[in-house]
This record gives structure tokens, sequence and C-alpha cells, in this order.
């Protein structure tokens, strides 16, 4: 698993509690 899988699945978990917003996976968020 490469870090931005990784980090996909950490934001998915944190936006199911509502902790963060809600964006698709395959985004490049973690690169701004």
């Amino acid at each position: 698993m490469n870090h931005e899988e990784e980090a996909c699945r950490v934001y998915a978990g944190l936006a199911e509690k509502r902790i963060v917003p809600q964006l698709p996976c395959g985004t490049s968020w973690w690169t701004y």
C-alpha cells in the first residue's frame, strides 16, 4: 500500500466521524 492509499483510508475514516469534509478517494487533496 502506498502513502496515497493509506492517506485516503485514514481520511475516509475521519470523514465517517465527520471530523473532516467527505472527499472522494482518488483526489489529490494531500498534495495541496
